[in-house]
């Protein structure tokens, strides 16, 4: 399990540092065959963004995925995704 807070440090691929923010939450664009399972989103504030944004995605598949969400914020917000399979995730069928 990958554990990070606001301010901690990461380091991409190409050896420079990226700082993890605020939000927290997944972000996809231009992706095929994105196969996500056994995720918890959470944070010691409230988060007014969707747990997992997606835009221009064929073929997203999602298993057990659970977010801590601020009142009346959507779980995720879906752009140009086709091909997508929900299972034990109650947060994404509200």
């Amino acid at each position: 399990m990958l554990a990070l807070s606001a301010g901690d440090a990461i380091m991409h691929a190409s050896g420079e540092p990226i700082e993890v923010m605020a939000d927290c939450g997944l972000s996809a664009r231009h992706v095929e065959g994105l196969e996500l399972a056994n995720i918890t989103f959470s944070s010691t504030a409230d988060d007014f963004q969707p747990s997992i944004q997606c835009v221009d995605e064929k073929g997203l598949e999602i298993d057990n995925l659970k977010a801590q969400l601020a009142d009346g914020v959507a779980a995720s917000k879906f752009q140009d995704v086709s091909d997508v399979v929900i299972r034990n995730s109650p947060i994404l069928q509200r």
